[in-house]
């Protein structure tokens, strides 16, 4: 399936407004995301959960660059966007205006660049790059949120701040064990469910030698886990994740 792309030229790039190219799109998105389809097109909840999978050798690898820089090609001349200002100069211009850039279109470039793993609290390295953070941003500027989000972010951060969450027996309060039990459903986009988590862990990872630069991106990051946990209220990494934020706290102000 690596050399499924046929590259169109000119205008016809669009042609039945771009729905072969976005169907070509899909079909190599799906070599890295093989349940792209079940995700995009069906009401089905996926889990986060990824089964394990071997080492690539490098043939895999080499095979994969080359999806990755056909799926660059697609979105270029679907959405104009360019994902890595490095290899601009290898796309093709094929003089055609760009479709809009949509919730569900949005989805489709999330998922091209959507780590095949969720990274996990204890890593060091970010997944995603600044690119790819900025271009996350401009998604995260089309969702809605709504008075159910900002309800759920308060009772997070009571819960978090205050130790009364917890009653006498160690047991979480009637208003979280509510949360849990009714998932919250995003209603914006299908990207949102993994999007916040995402940008916690770029902000929690990025670093800095600047005091200010770093305390600064812990900040976002337990905004952003918090975020996240509006819509995924049961994921671990998030929790742990707001675990290490405070453990960093407790260590500045220690030493």
């Amino acid at each position: 399936k690596t050399n499924v792309f046929v590259h169109v030229r000119d205008e016809k790039c669009l042609i039945e407004s771009g729905a072969l190219l976005e169907y070509f799109l899909v079909e190599l998105i799906q070599i890295e995301h093989p349940d792209i389809r079940k995700r995009l097109y069906s009401n089905t909840i996926i889990g986060n959960k990824s089964s394990d999978h071997a080492d690539e050798s490098n043939e895999q690898k080499s095979k994969l660059s080359k999806v990755i820089d056909e799926i660059e090609q697609c979105i270029y001349c679907l959405y104009g966007l360019v994902l890595r200002k490095s290899k601009m100069k290898y796309l093709n211009d094929h003089n055609c205006r760009s479709l809009e850039l949509t919730l569900d279109k949005a989805s489709l470039v999330f998922y091209a660049l959507r780590p095949k793993q969720l990274p996990g609290y204890e890593g060091r390295l970010c997944t995603i790059t600044s690119e790819t953070e900025s271009l996350f941003q401009r998604f995260e500027s089309m969702i809605e949120w709504d008075d159910e989000r900002e309800q759920r972010r308060k009772l997070l951060l009571s819960y978090i701040a205050d130790a009364a969450s917890i009653n006498s027996q160690g047991k979480q309060s009637d208003e979280l064990i509510h949360l849990s039990d009714k998932p919250f459903k995003s209603n914006n986009a299908l990207f949102e469910k993994d999007l916040y988590y995402l940008f916690a862990d770029y902000y929690l990872k990025m670093g800095s030698k600047d005091v200010v630069t770093n305390e600064s991106s812990k900040k976002k990051a337990q905004e952003y886990y918090i975020k996240d946990l509006c819509l995924n209220t049961k994921r671990f990494d998030s929790w742990a994740g707001l675990t290490v934020i405070e453990f960093y706290k407790i260590e500045e102000f220690v030493t």
